[in-house]
């Protein structure tokens, strides 16, 4: 009766330890699968803010681009004014006085005015860029922002702003997820000013664009055209790292 006794004890502990031994497995695989779903959401969380990061500096090279451009145009302006300075002082230290001199003078006088007349244009075109800037870098009204670049590529037609006002469509329209818009705008800065400073961003966005789509192959063809194109821009470094990334 006493050996029975202990056979029946010692199946029961075999039994409660396999019991125990599963519960801690059990255990395990829960804490492991709690762990690996938190790493899933930190790994989403940071691809969200990686993505996030991206977009604000693409907004920053796109504001730097135009202080660039605009510093540019400013010299340029400085030094056609100044030439058209010399030439005036040159005229008129030449002059006689005589009537055909005094018709040359008032011609002079007229093409000042008209000159005047062409500046205040340009400073209509440049104010109405800067607010549409202003717009996306400080209010943060991008809607807002998409109708007064659409508007200014509208209304000053001949602007050198065009390509940038393009370039910046096609970056609120691709931060929106519409990529079809963006591809559009981007594309058209390509094409219609291929040697301005947003040529090569432009076509690395269209990669990107084609490689998020996963359209490789295209997506690869764009990035060695980048290189191509532009060997020595900001751009063609980005499309040969994405392409040794593939």
């Amino acid at each position: 009766m006493i050996t029975g006794y202990f056979n029946i004890t010692n199946s029961n502990v075999v039994y409660a330890k396999d019991i125990s031994n599963k519960t801690y497995k059990n255990q395990n695989i829960n804490q492991l699968h709690q762990i690996s779903d938190a790493h899933s959401q930190c790994l989403i969380q940071i691809q969200q803010q990686l993505a996030e990061n991206q977009q604000d500096i693409d907004t920053l090279r796109g504001y730097i681009q135009d202080m660039q451009h605009h510093i540019s145009e400013i010299i340029n302006n400085q030094n056609e004014s100044c030439q058209k300075i010399n030439n005036i002082l040159q005229q008129h230290n030449n002059t006689h006085y005589s009537n055909d001199d005094s018709d040359k003078l008032s011609i002079n006088s007229n093409t000042q005015k008209h000159q005047e007349v062409n500046n205040t244009i340009v400073i209509d075109a440049d104010t109405a860029y800067k607010k549409a800037v202003l717009l996306v870098l400080e209010k943060k009204q991008y809607n807002k922002a998409i109708e007064a670049f659409q508007n200014f590529i509208k209304n000053y037609p001949k602007s050198t702003y065009q390509a940038n006002s393009h370039y910046w469509l096609g970056q609120l329209y691709y931060n929106k997820g519409n990529k079809d818009d963006a591809s559009y705008y981007f594309a058209l800065v390509v094409k219609n000013y291929p040697k301005s400073i947003k040529a090569p961003d432009a076509l690395l966005k269209i990669g990107i664009i084609m490689q998020e789509s996963e359209q490789k192959e295209k997506a690869k063809a764009i990035y060695r055209q980048v290189g191509k194109l532009y060997p020595n821009s900001e751009a063609a470094k980005q499309a040969q790292k994405r392409l040794i990334h593939f």
